[in-house]
């Protein structure tokens, strides 16, 4: 949120603060869209010849 919203802006009081945060929350939450978890595969690495689960 920062480096999209509040870099570079300036608040003279924590209301202005706070009414910017919730334009933001409900601006990004018009355009939000779901979004799938990915992982790549985990390979195990060797440690001197044997799995490091092994030791």
């Amino acid at each position: 949120m920062q480096g999209q919203s509040l870099s570079g802006t300036s608040f003279t009081s924590l209301k202005q603060l706070q009414d910017h945060i919730d334009a933001y929350v409900n601006a990004y939450n018009e355009r939000a869209e779901p979004f799938v978890w990915t992982k790549k595969k985990v390979r195990q690495r060797r440690f001197k010849g044997r799995r490091i689960t092994q030791l």
